[in-house]
């Protein structure tokens, strides 16, 4: 019997929630083999039923995680390398990806600076895409009403609505409901992602036509690497509301009085005069939890790409001088196909945003806390993986040790308290002390380590 995504990937752990399993399966397929559902692990992930499946592969062939796929090098050069014009052609940076060119900016139109999570560009350029009719549609995340989820992948059609759903959001959500829709219906699509969503479509779209030539239009957004749907809730937990009360949450809105980075988390309960509202900021704890890796998913720790290295186009945050331009907000903009360069150039032109080009280094030095994770790290977890009699997954990153005790002991920690966040609060996340049991794991954790270097010592 052939091996599914289900046990490669899934129950080895490295599921990431993309949901681009599922959405190739049905557009292939049909059947309904896999479907997306909460897993205890706090991300939606793909559920077999092995009665209907065909044994087809199409799951693995799409997943962004699976070993035997292209890697991101070799895909990225296929999208991006082709150029009728020589000094077009795009620079290939082992952090980066391809590009043809980089900048640094943000939107000066429709208080997009001032209510997106950075510079507003990313806002800006899909609104674009829409106006210009590069794309009938844009699929992109939007605020659901919860507490079954929070947030959800949905299809706009107008350049308001995508403005209405502008700002980041810290919370798994699949696309596997886009995708089936993009390959069954006659229509030009504009898709905003994280690198793992990205990559997961442009494998699906060489295995299904439809997809390949409806998918007009990918941005990308970089990734400090994803958390789980308990994240969000134990905030609001942190925030004294009941996190199974909560129909509404919102990340990384900005307070002109504090820096661009200590944005705060907002949830809402009921309405009207019921209605109760809780937030706190990045420095408040929220930033510590986050830099611990608390509550990550776990897939993650095998992802390498940072900056979306197979979109059109990738947006980050620009948060040092000169590139900030002060405390509003800016982004960094990676463009690797020909129509992103245009639609930006001509933007730039016509001042509806500022642009200016940048060199390489401050778009590498802002990624190097990330890096630090997804390429370092990485390359020391393969090899302890190996070291401990296991076949590590065959990926861009090679297993090597690292001889740093400081970074190893570092990463044993933030993994610790990545299991610990997890599991507890899996564990209890109906029970009223929820909040307090991850609170005392948390401290567990830290003083088991601690206890372990003075031992060292």
């Amino acid at each position: 019997m052939m091996e599914t995504v289900y046990e490669r990937i899934v129950m080895q752990g490295r599921c990431v929630g993309c949901g681009t399993c599922a959405g190739a399966c049905m557009a292939a397929t049909g059947t309904g083999a896999l479907h997306m559902a909460w897993h205890d692990s706090g991300i939606p992930a793909p559920v077999l039923n092995a009665d209907v499946c065909v044994q087809c592969g199409t799951c693995l062939s799409v997943c962004p995680l699976c070993e035997g796929n292209d890697d991101t090098t070799i895909v990225g050069r296929s999208l991006f390398s082709f150029s009728e014009a020589k000094e077009c052609a795009p620079v290939e940076d082992d952090l980066l990806g391809c590009y043809r060119s980089l900048h640094a900016g943000y939107s000066l139109v429709h208080k997009h600076r001032e209510n997106g999570a950075g510079g507003g560009l990313t806002t800006w350029f899909l609104e674009e895409v829409l106006s210009q009719g590069l794309a009938d549609r844009v699929a992109c995340v939007v605020p659901a009403k919860g507490p079954d989820t929070f947030f959800r992948f949905a299809l706009l059609d107008s350049p308001q609505a995508v403005r209405a759903a502008s700002r980041s959001a810290y919370y798994p959500v699949h696309a596997a409901d886009m995708l089936a829709e993009m390959a069954a219906n006659d229509a030009r699509y504009a898709l905003v992602g994280l690198p793992c969503v990205i990559r997961g479509f442009r494998l699906a779209a060489r295995q299904l036509p439809a997809l390949a030539s409806r998918l007009v239009m990918t941005v990308g957004l970089t990734c400090g690497q994803a958390r789980s749907r308990y994240f969000a809730e134990y905030l609001c937990l942190r925030c004294g509301l009941d996190a199974g009360a909560v129909d509404r949450v919102c990340f990384r809105i900005k307070d002109a009085q504090r820096h661009q980075l200590d944005h705060r988390f907002e949830c809402r309960s009921g309405a009207g005069k019921g209605a109760r509202q809780g937030h706190i900021y990045q420095t408040e704890g929220m930033g510590w939890l986050w830099g611990h890796d608390c509550f990550k998913v776990a897939g993650c720790n095998f992802c390498d790409d940072i900056t979306s290295e197979l979109a059109d186009v990738s947006f980050a945050d620009a948060v040092e001088e000169p590139h900030c331009h002060g405390n509003g907000g800016a982004n960094f903009v990676m463009v690797r196909s020909e129509a992103a360069g245009r639609l930006l150039a001509a933007g730039r032109d016509r001042g509806d945003i500022f642009l200016e080009d940048v060199t390489a280094e401050p778009v590498r030095k802002r990624m190097e806390g990330v890096e630090l994770i997804k390429r370092h790290d990485l390359r020391h977890r393969l090899h302890l993986m190996r070291e401990a009699g296991m076949e590590p997954p065959v990926l861009r990153q090679q297993p090597q040790r690292r001889d740093d005790a400081e970074k190893n002991e570092w990463m044993e920690l933030r993994d610790c308290l990545r299991q610990a966040t997890t599991s507890v609060y899996a564990a209890h996340r109906h029970a009223p002390d929820a909040g307090a049991r991850v609170e005392e794991a948390i401290q567990d954790v830290l003083a088991r380590m601690k206890k372990k270097d003075t031992r060292k010592a």
